[in-house]
């Protein structure tokens, strides 16, 4: 699912490359690693450069990826929703060169010096709380976390060093799901984390799933703790003010 950290002394913002598709009633989860679909991205504008640390509904995250990367107001004067259909985005938008966070909402875990977000948070934290290390921080929530994996994503603010994919969609975030899922059963009944398409095959509500997803009519998510709820009226208002800041 998700394990997202911000040092803010050490300027580094990592996550993890593991995105979910789940629903409480059903007796498993299905997820994918590493498909170049990051929850970390940067932009540059007037020559600065900016990040973003990102949780929640992966079509929406790429709505705002593409709106980021192309301009923001100066593309197009309507930027992208925060909330649909009981689907969330997180955010944390830093300035790069000040280190200053210019906007939040959503973040799991909030202390003075670093942010932590999603199903890893707290065992993030406790790692980073020992190791003042963000990258460690989420390997360790890995190892607690079963629904965070992957590659560790970094973003190093004060050199630019780092290792995102900026241009990979959600497109290819949607047909790695279908090549190389995962499920893992959330009881031991079943017994087994198996391939997405050999469970559909044994499994005929994995099947639905599967045909869902094809379809479209199910996407990803990068789950936290505030991804179904409703933005408030202030947060969003604020978002505005820092967008406008930055783009006009």
């Amino acid at each position: 699912m998700t394990t997202n950290v911000y040092d803010i002394t050490q300027q580094v913002m990592t996550g993890d490359s593991r995105w979910s598709i789940y629903n409480d009633s059903w007796p498993f989860t299905v997820f994918v690693d590493d498909t170049g679909f990051d929850k970390l991205f940067s932009f540059k504008t007037h020559g600065i450069d900016y990040a973003v640390m990102f949780a929640g509904c992966s079509v929406l995250i790429n709505d705002w990826k593409e709106w980021l990367k192309n301009g923001g107001y100066a593309g197009n004067p309507v930027r992208p929703a925060v909330y649909v259909d009981d689907r969330t985005i997180t955010i944390c938008l830093v300035n790069v060169a000040t280190n200053q966070i210019l906007m939040e909402y959503g973040q799991d875990i909030v202390i003075d010096d670093a942010r932590f977000a999603g199903s890893g948070a707290r065992h993030a934290e406790q790692c980073w709380v020992l190791n003042k290390c963000a990258k460690k921080a989420v390997g360790s929530a890995m190892e607690s976390d079963p629904c965070t994996g992957g590659t560790v994503k970094f973003f190093e603010l004060a050199t630019l060093s780092n290792n995102l994919d900026l241009t990979t969609t959600v497109d290819i975030l949607k047909s790695s799901f279908l090549d190389k899922g995962t499920v893992m059963y959330k009881t031991a009944t079943k017994g087994t984390v198996l391939p997405f398409r050999e469970a559909a095959a044994k499994d005929t509500e994995v099947q639905a799933v599967m045909d869902d997803v094809a379809s479209g009519r199910i996407t990803s998510s990068a789950p936290c703790g505030a991804m179904h709820k409703q933005w408030p009226n202030e947060k969003e208002n604020e978002l505005d003010e820092a967008l406008k800041k930055i783009f006009l």
